[in-house]
């Protein structure tokens, strides 16, 4: 796949100018590209709540374009990116959550150790808890929901603080630490929910 350049950046509300940033200096200083997409902000603009002008779109473009190879974390992001000109050979899919261990528990064992009854309707989130995430909402879903259904967020980030006291006391929500395993087996639902950019 080549080589990543040293550095890497996590995840937070402000990736993607820091990639763009990493990816202009390597162009000057002639280093290899790699460029990670975890989202598409060319797609998110389709909708009316986001207004991204053209030439955000042209940079995204770019960017994607010039690096010697483009991660992606879906086949969808892969068409998509192949379809703003990038040739095939260099884009490459890595899902989310390679980085963490297959669990070797059953689902009714996960279920039991988190506290899960077997009749209980997850909806998990699991990663980043940043500003852009938007669990807020989340937070006031499980405010009105009713059982069987439970919100689980699990991860970790700048905002999990205030939405562990946002949602003190709400008997359908659970916060969880980020897991070094995989607990997605076990939670058929898994809400997606984006705050737009101000």
């Amino acid at each position: 796949m080549g080589e990543l350049a040293d550095g890497e950046v996590g995840p937070d509300a402000d990736v993607d100018r820091l990639r763009l940033v990493v990816v202009l200096q390597q162009e000057q200083a002639g280093t290899g590209q790699v460029v990670d997409v975890q989202e598409l902000p060319s797609c998110v603009a389709a909708a009316p709540q986001f207004d991204v002008s053209l030439l955000s779109t042209a940079l995204e473009e770019r960017v994607l374009r010039r690096a010697d190879q483009v991660v992606v974390v879906s086949s969808a992001f892969r068409s998509y990116v192949e379809a703003r000109g990038v040739d095939q050979s260099r884009v490459h899919v890595v899902p989310n959550w390679t980085h963490v261990e297959h669990s070797v528990q059953d689902r009714p064992s996960v279920r039991r150790r988190l506290g899960w009854a077997e009749g209980d309707v997850i909806a998990l989130h699991s990663g980043n808890m940043g500003l852009k995430q938007g669990l807020g909402n989340l937070v006031e879903t499980a405010r009105i929901a009713t059982p069987p259904v439970r919100i689980v967020l699990m991860g970790d980030g700048n905002q999990r603080a205030a939405l562990e006291q946002l949602g003190a006391g709400v008997a359908a929500l659970q916060m969880l630490p980020p897991s070094t395993r995989r607990a997605m087996p076990t939670a058929p639902c898994f809400p997606i929910d984006s705050t737009p950019p101000s």
